[in-house]
């Protein structure tokens, strides 16, 4: 499950590496033989480097990360 700032630039680069875009109701989906990635337009959560992301106080990475 990716979050993407352009969801259709997604799309076509996955395409490009042999994906097939399918949609499954509202969800976006690249098909590759035997796995799914699901694309969806947002914005990130968390922008930095993996020490940055260690050392960050939010609860949910917190405990993501243990």
């Amino acid at each position: 499950h990716l979050v993407v700032k352009d969801l259709a630039a997604n799309q076509q680069f996955f395409s490009a590496l042999g994906g097939t875009p399918v949609t499954n109701g509202t969800l976006q989906l690249i098909q590759f033989p035997g796995v799914f990635i699901m694309l969806r337009q947002g914005e990130i959560a968390f922008e930095g480097n993996a020490t940055e992301l260690r050392a960050t106080e939010d609860e949910y990475i917190t405990e993501f990360l243990s």
